[in-house]
C-alpha cells in the first residue's frame, strides 16, 4: 500500500521539471542575445570599412588627413589616416587603427581596398569564448 502511495504522489513534479528546463531555457535565451551582439558587430565593422574604402577611394577630406586627427605615430597622407577614420565609423564598437588593414597592392581591381579584423569576446557561460569577425570592402578608384 505504501508503495501505491510513493507512486501515485506527484508534489514536486512541476519543481523537477523547472529544475531541468529552466537552465536550458536561460542558456538559449542568453545565447540568442550574444549572437545578436556577434552580428551587430559585424555589421558596426562592415560600416567602417565600407566607409573608409570610400573615403580612400576618392581621397575624400577626412582620410586626406583634415578631418579629426590620427594618433601621432600616422602622417598626414599616410593609410593610418584612412584606418583612424574607418575606425571612427565603426558605430558602437571602439576597435583600435590596428584592426584595420590597407595593403600596400591592394588585391581589388582598380579600387581601394580596406581590410579589418576585430577580436570578438562572448562573455564566460558561452563555451566559444573568442571568435575573430573579418569585413573587406574594395571602392573603385
Amino acid at each position: 500500500m505504501r508503495l501505491k502511495f510513493l507512486r501515485d504522489n506527484t508534489r514536486g513534479a512541476a519543481l523537477v521539471e523547472n529544475a531541468i528546463a529552466l537552465p536550458l531555457f536561460i542558456f538559449l535565451i542568453f545565447g540568442t542575445i550574444q549572437f545578436g551582439q556577434a552580428i551587430w558587430a559585424q555589421a558596426a565593422l562592415q560600416h567602417g570599412v565600407e566607409m573608409a574604402a570610400r573615403c580612400g577611394g576618392i581621397s575624400a577630406p577626412p582620410c586626406s588627413g583634415s578631418g579629426t586627427p590620427c594618433p601621432s605615430t600616422c602622417s598626414s597622407n599616410s593609410p593610418c589616416t584612412v584606418a583612424c577614420y574607418a575606425a571612427k565609423q565603426s558605430l558602437g564598437l571602439n576597435p583600435t587603427v590596428s584592426t584595420f588593414t590597407i595593403p600596400p597592392n591592394n588585391t581589388c581591381t582598380g579600387g581601394y581596398l580596406v581590410t579589418a579584423s576585430y577580436p570578438f569576446s562572448f562573455v564566460e557561460p558561452i563555451p566559444i569564448t573568442k571568435i575573430i569577425i573579418r569585413a573587406q570592402s574594395c571602392f573603385p578608384t
